[in-house]
């Protein structure tokens, strides 16, 4: 994954690049994921432990991604508030 970079002063154009970036790494991963069309075990159970943790890896991406672009919007208010200090 790349760094960072602060390549603009526009916060939306930063976040839309970060989101961006996540969005492209779920759709990879997305793309090897085994669909639970025609999957079934013996006992009539459908669930696949792999599919169940790719999913929950993927909610866990997006809680922490927005959580980190709720810190940065903080910061930059913040910034904003105590500019003149």
């Amino acid at each position: 994954m790349e760094p960072l970079r602060r390549a603009s002063s526009n916060p939306d154009l930063i976040r839309s690049t970060n989101v961006s970036r996540s969005d492209r790494a779920i759709s990879a991963s997305r793309e090897n994921m085994m669909e639970a069309a025609g999957f079934r075990l013996p006992d009539g159970n459908n669930v696949s432990i792999d599919r169940e943790g790719l999913r929950m890896a993927e909610a866990q991406l997006k809680f922490k991604t927005g959580i980190a672009l709720m810190h940065l919007d903080k910061e930059r208010i913040l910034n904003a508030i105590h500019v003149d200090k």
